[in-house]
């Protein structure tokens, strides 16, 4: 699930942990956190395992694997924690386990994988290995269709959040996908389940985040920080990440900023280019369920790259 969980209790990992999340047990505001500091990466541009073709999302695992979203390859990969191939799936296609634009993904509690299916209009949900569970959506406004899904998220209480830009909504459902309900958003493509409950949506034209209840009654809304001498923003990624901030990534900026769950501005990482800690379009985001790790999906940079 996006959503950060509880640290290991050791007491060295503890204090290396608390210095970087910006917490102390003895306050009641969190300090401001240090910067993610690159750690590695992994993939290139090709068909091969381990390569990609414009990866758009990332998920990590309760277990510490990684799916990474291949949408250029119709496919699914997976990896451990620092990037070695564990496995694929999928190909071009309209039948189950095949996609026709595969854009956002996200793992269950239990390990289940669940994948938005663009031009398909579709939720697919497979096996931590891949194997095919079910899927549902086809195309359409009503309930339980899609115009062009984007986002999923997947709460800790076992709801799948689903996001459609082209008719500004979310819709949620049960893990097997029965519709439960919906909400008017803006152009909403990425989504996060808070640890909290709440939901995070990023919307790309307006260059902001609304937040709301786990059933859709709004909470608040916060802009981007824009470049100086510049108006428009891309916010794509969106992920709850260690110490409970919110990150937000902006594909046009090639940066990510960090706010708290209110959305007070903390601060922004990286800067565009192709270097380490650089990003070409970064988009979907992840977070490692100890709370350790932040994956950014670097789309024109064609890598998954993970901050510490």
């Amino acid at each position: 699930m996006k959503r950060v969980l509880v640290l290991a209790a050791a007491v060295a990992l503890a204090a290396l942990s608390l210095s970087w999340l910006g917490c102390d047990d003895s306050t009641t505001e969190p300090k401001v956190p240090e910067r993610p500091a690159y750690a590695g990466q992994w993939g290139e541009e090709g068909i091969g395992d381990g390569q990609f073709k414009w990866p758009r999302d990332v998920a990590a695992a309760p277990n510490g694997n990684v799916y990474v979203v291949d949408a250029g390859n119709y496919r699914i990969q997976y990896f451990t924690a620092t990037g070695s191939f564990l496995g694929k799936w999928g190909s071009y296609g309209k039948g189950n386990g095949e996609f026709d634009k595969a854009v956002g993904v996200d793992v269950a509690s239990n390990g289940d994988v669940y994948v938005v299916d663009r031009f398909n209009a579709c939720v697919q949900y497979f096996t931590p290995a891949g194997s095919f569970l079910g899927r549902w959506g086809s195309h359409g406004s009503g309930e339980d269709e899609f115009v062009e899904p984007w986002g999923v998220a997947v709460g800790s209480s076992g709801k799948v959040y689903v996001t459609d830009p082209m008719i500004h909504r979310v819709q949620y459902f049960t893990a097997t996908g029965s519709y439960l309900g919906q909400w008017s958003t803006g152009d909403a493509l990425s989504i996060a389940a808070a640890s909290n409950g709440n939901v995070y949506v990023a919307e790309a034209g307006g260059g902001s985040v609304q937040y709301f209840t786990p059933t859709g009654s709004f909470l608040g809304r916060w802009a981007l920080i824009p470049k100086t001498g510049e108006n428009y923003m891309e916010p794509e990624g969106i992920v709850e990440g260690p110490g409970g901030y919110i990150y937000v990534s902006d594909r046009m900026d090639g940066r990510i900023q960090l706010f708290t769950k209110a959305g007070s501005f903390v601060r922004k990482l990286g800067t565009r280019g192709t270097g380490n800690g650089e990003f070409l379009c970064p988009s979907g985001l992840g977070c490692s369920a100890n709370g350790t790790r932040l994956y950014v999906a670097d789309v024109r940079n064609h890598r998954i790259q993970y901050f510490q």
